[in-house]
């Protein structure tokens, strides 16, 4: 996903916040070119995950969130099991009462 070493920083949004499941890798670009807007890409990435499974986002945007309540409440209707987000996000309060599974880089 373009990543390099480790990713340092990254932590639950809220206390035993575990999330188990299927990886789905998503990269999230902020470039004109990119084929599908932040939001579309990420719901359509939703949709073909399995139930249960655990998103993990790489994102350059870091000028702009690439997960918020919208995204998280999609999610949690889809059968997501988390979210794992080394990039922007927002709506953490909204999260919080989701309950998703939520990691954060901070």
């Amino acid at each position: 996903m373009g990543v390099k070493g480790v990713i340092s920083g990254i932590s639950p949004v809220f206390d035993q916040a575990v999330a188990i499941g299927p990886a789905v890798p998503v990269l999230v670009r902020s470039k004109p070119n990119a084929p599908k807007g932040l939001r579309e890409g990420l719901m359509e990435a939703i949709d073909r995950a399995e139930k249960g499974s655990v998103m993990v986002i790489a994102s350059d945007t870091r000028g702009c969130s690439v997960w918020g309540g919208l995204v998280s409440r999609y999610a949690k209707l889809s059968g997501i099991a988390g979210a794992v987000i080394y990039g922007a996000a927002r709506d953490t309060e909204e999260i919080l009462k989701l309950r998703l599974q939520f990691s954060l880089e901070q």
